[in-house]
């Protein structure tokens, strides 16, 4: 959900600290571009049509390439709404401003970027030298992606953020992986010293030296990390079972192909496309998908319990979000599609514990078939914390699902009519891929 509107591709696992002098500082990174690129093609399989043009940037210069990049009409709009999305759902304090909270974390983390756009590779001024190499490599391998698949395309694209999420993953993922197996050798970076729940240990305390990124909450944290980390995993996982074949052909559509790889690479488990008919007597505010990987951080911020998040969203197969605005204040719709009525029952279970935690327990009162609406077979409904918050369960053109409304106190709960809700098999792509 979170940043995926960048179109700038950044080398964020190694941080800034050190300075550079001199003046054959370019001539050093383009040094190395032309070192890297045969490296780059023989490990992508993938030829370059031209290498991209190196220069340098400063910090400030680096700022305000940001500030460009997330104040524009579409990621001001983009990140606006996922702002009221993260905070409807708790994930994230009422008083941050996610605009400025991503410009101070992306600023601070910043070694080099590769501009679809302007087709250049950016060095930020001051990156120190043993950084210099697994920057070039990862921003490089984004640029031979750019020339195969149009990222600029791919990541300004809306709806969807969590095909954008899996897609933001593949890429960064095969930047990160690819990039590390040319620094330190394949079978080192397939066999990493405590393996790559190690790794992923390492990326994150480099990641806390950095106060912008320590101090942000934990839910930004994780969705910034998740293309680097859960991507390489899933690059690996590709490179395994898919030799000498590149993903940008058929790429995945959900973050849970990414977090589970068996389900792209195998069988492929396509998510179900949930359609919501017009919400009663509300402004819409942002309306989007969620996915299985933000599924999990919304469980575990308000359970603080890894195995009940990660077990919560396994069974997921699909949902829409929808953030409202009533005269009152604001308020979420959120409707899930799930594999099994078991995965449907245990999401119901956990979002009722969220209740609790975020509002303090309340009776719940049930609701009977007739108040659940048509095909919802259970249902509870609080009224604890200022807030008005339904919770049903049941079946949607015979799939399982679960129906979530949270709105102030005195608003109407029944803003949703379940009827008109579709569930579409996205088995077969839309044309051009989207």
């Amino acid at each position: 959900m979170i940043g995926r509107r960048r179109t700038v591709y950044v080398a964020a696992l190694l941080g800034v600290a050190a300075c550079r002098d001199g003046p054959s500082e370019l001539a050093t990174y383009q040094e190395k571009v032309v070192e890297a690129v045969p490296k780059i093609e023989a490990a992508i399989g993938l030829p370059f049509a031209t290498a991209p043009v190196v220069e340098v940037r400063t910090k400030d210069e680096v700022r305000k390439f940001l500030e460009r990049q997330l104040t524009d009409s579409l990621a001001r709009a983009q990140v606006s709404g996922q702002e009221a999305a993260l905070k409807r759902l708790g994930l994230i304090p009422d008083t941050i401003s996610l605009e400025r909270l991503l410009l101070d974390v992306l600023e601070e983390q910043i070694g080099g970027y590769y501009d679809p756009r302007a087709k250049v590779l950016y060095i930020v001024e001051g990156t120190p030298e043993e950084a210099v190499g697994l920057t070039v490599s990862h921003e490089l391998i984004h640029a031979l992606q750019d020339q195969h698949l149009n990222l600029d395309s791919v990541m300004r694209a809306t709806g969807d953020d969590d095909r954008t999420a899996a897609a933001q993953a593949v890429l960064e993922g095969q930047a990160t992986y690819e990039g590390l197996r040319i620094m330190v050798g394949a079978e080192m970076a397939d066999n990493l010293p405590g393996g790559w729940d190690r790794a992923r240990e390492m990326i994150r305390d480099n990641h806390a030296k950095w106060p912008a990124f320590a101090s942000a909450p934990l839910v930004v944290q994780e969705m910034l990390l998740f293309p680097y980390l859960s991507g390489a995993e899933f690059a690996r996982a590709y490179r395994a079972a898919k030799p000498g074949q590149s993903p940008y052909a058929g790429m995945p559509t959900s973050t849970e192909q990414i977090l589970h790889p068996s389900r792209f690479l195998g069988e492929i488990d396509h998510p179900t496309k949930v359609v919501l008919p017009p919400l009663r007597g509300v402004t819409t505010m942002y309306d989007n998908t969620v996915g299985e990987f933000t599924t999990r951080l919304f469980l575990y911020e308000h359970l603080r319990d890894q195995q009940s998040a990660l077990s919560g969203g396994a069974g997921w197969d699909g949902d829409r979000l929808t953030v409202v605005k009533t005269a009152r204040g604001v308020g979420a719709v959120w409707v899930s599609a799930w594999d099994t009525q078991i995965d449907a029952g245990d999401f119901f279970t956990l979002i009722e514990r969220t209740v609790d935690r975020r509002y303090g327990p309340s009776p719940a009162r049930t609701l009977s078939r007739t108040e659940a609406g048509v095909g919802m077979a259970s249902g509870k409904e609080y009224t604890v914390g200022g807030r008005a918050v339904s919770v049903r369960t049941g079946e949607i053109s015979g799939r399982p699902v679960v129906v979530y409304v949270d709105l102030p106190v005195g608003d109407d709960l029944t803003i949703l009519d379940v009827s008109r809700i579709r569930l579409e098999d996205t088995s077969t792509p839309p044309p051009n891929g989207r």
